[in-house]
């Protein structure tokens, strides 16, 4: 009997071994699919934007109790380095882009633009003419800049408007616009468009709102997209054919939300709407086919071009967090990120994460049970 026993136990400890160092293998930085956490080298670390970069990598940003930080890993999400640059709390950062020279830029609240090289010090840094909050950033064409936010200080009780900005590849001011003549609201995203304008979509009134603009930053039109709803448009992509697509949360008047997208025309004439999974915001990008992927409260979901859904997918963390997604990206290699607190979760094609291989849950359960039986019935003699 006490040799049965000690092959059980034997047999139970090395069922144990094989299934974690399988559960190792499948989230081992070999995977394409990882999840990882980013505490920083300084305390309370917190994210809000992150981008891929050409090597396969991402580059995020954030804040820690010493100043704004920025912070690159490799493909399988390792820290290669993180620095820490010069700032105050109005220098939150609000929006990360990988630049042209491989280096990288973003805006922070103040508003500032901040450049680096690639290996993350800080080139130089400038405040920004004419607005009160920065909100999205973009590299244009030429090498410059544009920053779309919104305009007026509410410590002065000034109302909010779409402000667009551009500056030169150096980051001084080329020109930079307030748009008085429409409702107020605020840009929350922005993109060059192939007639080399720009489109902005935000909020207007509590209802989403979009704006066209002439290369310059001249007004083409406005429109406001009302459906008994509140909302706001978080992302806007340029169609095929000559429209846009934007991305949105919307509430209904007792306050229950969801993702939506809104499938406009070249001239802003709403084509359709359609509602997806998701409650407080959604955050989305779009997809090397033409679709799309949209992400709110861990909730993946994955349309084609006119919105239909081809998958959704739950994501889970290893741990509770309260945090709330701030980015998803399609990867290089076909999968896709997403930037949630102080996580990254990176998926297959599909959506999945690793998870523990199921097959190895049944010999653990009978090895155990067998080894239960026997100390039951040894323990009878």
């Amino acid at each position: 009997m006490r040799k049965a026993t000690s092959f059980v136990l034997i047999l139970f400890l090395c069922s144990v071994w094989v299934a974690f160092s399988v559960g190792v293998v499948f989230a081992s930085s070999d995977s394409d699919e990882w999840v990882q956490k980013y505490s920083g080298e300084k305390t309370n670390f917190s994210t809000r934007t992150f981008a891929q970069c050409w090597d396969g990598g991402f580059v995020i940003a954030g804040v820690t109790d010493f100043g704004p930080l920025l912070l690159k890993t490799d493909s399988q999400g390792n820290i290669e380095w993180e620095k820490t640059y010069e700032g105050t709390v109005n220098d939150y950062p609000d929006s990360l882009i990988e630049t042209f020279d491989k280096g990288y830029a973003l805006i922070s609240r103040g508003p500032k633009l901040f450049k680096f090289d690639f290996n993350g010090n800080l080139e130089w840094n400038r405040n920004l003419v004419g607005g009160y909050r920065a909100n999205s950033l973009i590299q244009t064409d030429d090498g410059g800049y544009v920053v779309a936010g919104f305009s007026g200080d509410p410590l002065k009780d000034e109302k909010d408007h779409f402000w667009l900005t551009k500056t030169d590849e150096q980051g001084q001011n080329v020109w930079n616009k307030t748009y008085h003549t429409i409702v107020t609201g605020t840009a929350t995203a922005v993109m060059q468009t192939e007639d080399g304008g720009y489109a902005m979509v935000g909020v207007m009134l509590g209802d989403v709102g979009f704006v066209k603009t002439d290369s310059s930053g001249g007004l083409e039109w406005f429109k406001k997209y009302e459906k008994n709803d509140i909302g706001f448009g978080s992302q806007i992509f340029q169609t095929s054919d000559g429209g846009y697509m934007v991305a949105g949360t919307l509430w209904n008047r007792s306050l229950t939300g969801h993702g939506a997208l809104i499938k406009i025309d070249s001239t802003g004439e709403m084509l359709w709407m359609k509602n997806f999974p998701g409650g407080y915001s959604i955050v989305a990008d779009a997809t090397s086919d033409g679709g799309y992927i949209l992400c709110s409260e861990l909730i993946l979901t994955r349309t084609d071009s006119e919105g239909k859904i081809l998958w959704s997918k739950d994501l889970h963390l290893p741990e509770t967090s309260y945090a709330s997604e701030s980015s998803v990206v399609q990867t290089i290699d076909g999968g896709y990120a997403v930037l949630c607190g102080v996580w990254i979760i990176k998926t297959d094609d599909f959506g999945n994460i690793p998870e523990f291989p199921s097959w190895t849950i049944l010999p653990l359960v009978l090895t155990a049970t067998l080894f239960l039986i026997i100390v039951k019935r040894k323990s009878k003699f």
